[in-house]
């Protein structure tokens, strides 16, 4: 019994807390669009979102036969697929465009080492995971402050929305790396 409270441990958290904050940030990035504009898609808009936000909570309390963190990472890593790009913005064409890449490579690495280290739990995955979630991170929320900062010298206004979301992602992904990152620093891969 003392065995099972032990396995929430920091890392769970860290993946807990990383899931829901995108499951968060899919809600506020127009997950349920408005019944203003088409009520079609409003209701296909709203069962997806019912769908998606059913899913991670039954994966997550209601299969058993996992362990917790392979319960709270594997639903992260489906909606870090479905929901997880972000569009870079530098204000510079041609440095937008490098730092698109290197964000399109980041989120492809840690898409494939991600799903791959649910099933092999190996400890090279789980570092280019962790490296590749920092660096997509810090590449969205540079360009988030880059975008604000220009916006509010140049036009006087501040796009909140869009900036908590890129946060809200940046905050999500990288909590999923740290969350890997101590998982194969401190537990035996085996027992994950």
């Amino acid at each position: 019994m003392a065995k099972e409270k032990k396995k929430f441990n920091l890392s769970t958290l860290f993946l807990f807390l990383g899931g829901l904050l995108l499951l968060i940030k899919f809600i506020i990035d127009g997950g349920i669009p408005s019944p203003s504009t088409n009520i079609f898609e409003f209701l296909v808009g709203l069962f997806v979102a019912l769908v998606i936000i059913a899913f991670y909570f039954i994966f997550l309390f209601g299969i058993k036969n996992y362990s917790l963190t392979i319960r709270v990472f594997a639903p992260s890593v489906l909606i870090l697929i479905l929901f997880g790009n972000y569009s870079v913005n530098f204000i510079n064409e041609t440095v937008t465009g490098i730092f698109s890449i290197f964000t399109k490579l980041s989120m492809l690495l840690m898409i494939l080492t991600g799903f791959v280290f649910l099933f092999l739990k190996n400890k090279i995955l789980g570092y280019v995971f962790f490296i590749s979630s920092v660096v997509y991170g810090t590449i969205i929320f540079s360009s988030a402050i880059t975008v604000s900062i220009y916006d509010a010298v140049n036009s006087n206004t501040f796009n909140y929305m869009n900036f908590i979301i890129a946060s809200v992602l940046a905050v999500a992904v990288v909590l999923l790396g740290l969350g890997i990152y101590f998982i194969i620093r401190n537990k035996k891969l085996l027992d994950i």
